[in-house]
This record gives C-alpha cells, structure tokens and sequence, in this order.
C-alpha cells in the first residue's frame, strides 16, 4: 500500500536515528501518529474485508442447510427410497431410511445387488435378468426403469418401480456407480388390475368375456398346433333360459347364470378356460392329447351331470339342464370363427337331439351325440318338462 510523503518521511526518520539531531521531538511525534492513523484504516478494511466475507460464508451456509432441509423433506414426502451403491465394490454408498422402511433390506454387511435380485418376486425372472444385465460390464445403457415386486420382512410381496442412472468409470467406461430411487407403486398396480379385469371378466358370472376368451383360443390354436396336441372348443347355453326370466324375472335368471357360471367351473380343471359369451351363452377351451378321446367325454358327461342338479331360488327348486356342442382343432379346422361355428352348430344339434345333452361336430353333419342310449330316451326328453315345468312348445330360448 503506498504511503503519504509525511508517513515515509516519519520512518525515515525513526529508521535512521537521526531525529534528535536533525528534528524537533513534536515533529518526531507528528510522524509517529500519522503512520500509527494510517495503520489504523488499514486494519479496519481489512476487518470490514473479513467481516464482509464471514457474512457471505454464513450466507450460503444457511442456504445450503435450508436446501438440504428441503431435499430432506421432499424425499420424506414422496415416500421414495433412494440408494447409491459402488458397483466396482459391490456397497452401498448410501440407503435411505425409507427404502430399508419399506422393503426390509438388510445395510449393514449387505451384498447389496444380490441381495437386492433375491428379493424379487420368483415370476419376475425377466426383471431379474434385466436387473443383472444393467451392471453388467457389456452394458451400454445409461438409464433404466423398471417394475418389480419385493418380499417385505411379512412375506407380502408388493409392488415397486426403480428407475435410475449409471456412471461409468473414465478410464475403463464400465459401471462404477449407479444411483437409483424406488417408489412403492402397489395402489397403482392393484388398480390397474380391477380395470383390466374388469375389461376382459363377465360382471355377472366373473368368468372370462368373449374378448378374452377369443384371445384364449387363439392362443390355444397355436399351442396346439406347435405340440401336436388338441384343443377341443365347446358352446354350452342353458336350455329353455327364456321362460326362466318371462317367468319368474332377471334375478332369477341371473342366479341361474351364476350357478352355472360355478359349476362349469368346478367341471373343469384349472388349466381349461370357461367363459360367458352373452347371455345364456357360455364357452370352454380344454387341451387334450391325441389318446385321450376318452377323457375328453368323460368330461363332457361329468359337466352334463353337474348341471342336472336343482337349484334353489325364493324356496322354489329348479331344475337346469345344458346343451353342449363340441369341435377339435386341429381335426375340425384351425380358423377360430371357423370353429367356434361348428361348435354351435353342434350345440343346436344336442337342442334338437333332446337338450341335456352333448353334440360332437362331424363334416357330414351326422353330428355325434354324447349319452343318447337308445330312441325311447330320445322321445322321453322331447317330452319331458323342461326348466320350470313348461313344455317344449309353451316356448323355448331356442
């Protein structure tokens, strides 16, 4: 800092002893006070300097505490888990209490990745597979999301979403680090469910609907095609339904699709498909090898038997039957309209054999019946009361 002429020449004097030879002592006193002043202000910017800079420093400190007070918050809030884990180490940077909160993982000792992978629902294998391949060093993507479940220290397991990045190591470009959050994401899913249930389930019956179902032949076309096997399509309609609602009205009848609707289901096993078309109307898909002919009527007549039981409604007793039309992929056709038509066609063959009973499809239209022993049955059934007592030609569905 430069000094004043009077300052220099103060020391000047100081500095080479000269001032009782050469000055008076006021004028020695003079110079003495001006370098003391100057020192002074000097000392007090400087002060200011550094009171200025302590001001600033406590400044941005208590901004980064109050952002940091509000990522805290915000990360409470949300009710997401975060983590960092060093993938070159295999540990866990940092767990958030959340995430150990809500999905019981263990930090402390944890291989945290595997750990991590073995608490995935077993059906989630291709997450699983996904999960593994993000860290593995072949690896070239540099964010992901993904759903999964977790096993929670219940045994629950309960839906989540991860979705994070990855950093890569500079030198060797593989991952060294990822940063991830996991949000529980179980409402949602469990929404989703009821809405996509209820798209493709009957409302009535809770059984298949007719998009799904067709979805399910399709599908059982293919399979059977592919494996050699066969998949037989079977329409089922309740007979003489009509004078069960003109008679005794829509909850009546709506119990009876219920019962129905129940019992189909407990005819067949859990692998085979049962659904209500519309209606009266109700569908099967049943997979069967080429040998087993033979338990494929069986299960025909077990399901026919099934339905002859009675059912009760406003402590009256009524009795149900069905009529069943069968056709086989691959023997009767591939096309699903196709077979789905000569499924019906056999159904109303079993209509006109009698009702309570089984139609095979045959291309020459001499449609196979199921359980028609002799002609007198045949008579006895066309003149038997059916469904609430009412004969045939008092009015019929069909």
């Amino acid at each position: 800092m430069e000094q004043d002429t009077g300052s220099q020449r103060c020391r000047d004097i100081y500095d080479d002893g000269e001032f009782v030879q050469n000055h008076t002592m006021s004028e020695w006193l003079s110079c003495v006070c001006k370098e003391l002043d100057s020192k002074q202000k000097e000392n007090e910017r400087l002060l200011e300097i550094i009171q200025t800079e302590v001001k600033t420093r406590e400044s941005i400190e208590k901004t980064f505490a109050a952002e940091k007070e509000r990522w805290n918050l915000i990360l409470q809030g949300n009710g997401d888990g975060i983590w960092d884990i060093d993938l070159e180490n295999n540990t866990a940077v940092y767990i958030s209490p959340r995430l150990v909160e809500m999905s019981g993982l263990r930090v402390e000792g944890a291989v945290f990745i595997y750990d991590w992978i073995n608490m995935f629902h077993p059906e989630d294998e291709d997450a699983s597979l996904f999960f593994l391949n993000i860290f593995s060093d072949n690896n070239r993507v540099d964010s992901f999301q993904i759903d999964h479940r977790l096993i929670l220290p219940s045994e629950d397991y309960r839906w989540f979403t991860t979705r994070g990045m990855l950093v890569r190591n500079p030198s060797t470009q593989k991952p060294s680090r990822v940063i991830a959050i996991t949000s529980d994401i179980q409402e949602r899913k469990e929404h989703e469910d009821v809405i996509s249930h209820r798209a493709t389930h009957d409302v009535l019956t809770d059984l298949c609907n007719r998009f799904l179902f067709h979805d399910y032949l399709r599908s059982g076309i293919k399979y059977a095609e592919r494996n050699k096997t066969h998949i037989a399509i079977i329409m089922v309609d309740v007979d003489n339904f009509k004078q069960i609602n003109d008679t005794l009205g829509h909850d009546a009848g709506d119990t009876i699709l219920v019962d129905v609707a129940n019992r189909l289901k407990k005819s067949m096993r859990e692998s085979d498909t049962v659904a209500r078309l519309g209606g009266d109307e109700f569908a099967m898909l049943l997979s069967f090898g080429q040998n087993e002919w033979y338990g494929l009527t069986k299960a025909m007549d077990r399901t026919l038997n099934a339905l002859r039981k009675p059912v009760w409604y406003d402590q009256k007793k009524l009795s149900i039957t069905i009529s069943m039309g069968v056709s086989v992929c691959p023997d009767d056709g591939s096309d699903p309209k196709e077979l789905l038509a000569r499924a019906d066609e056999a159904m109303y063959a079993a209509k006109v054999a009698g009702r309570d009973t089984c139609a095979f499809w045959k291309p020459d239209r001499q449609h196979t019946i199921l359980n028609l022993r002799d002609s007198l049955e045949i008579s006895e059934r066309n003149s038997e009361p059916r469904g609430l007592g009412l004969s045939d030609d008092q009015g019929s569905d069909k």
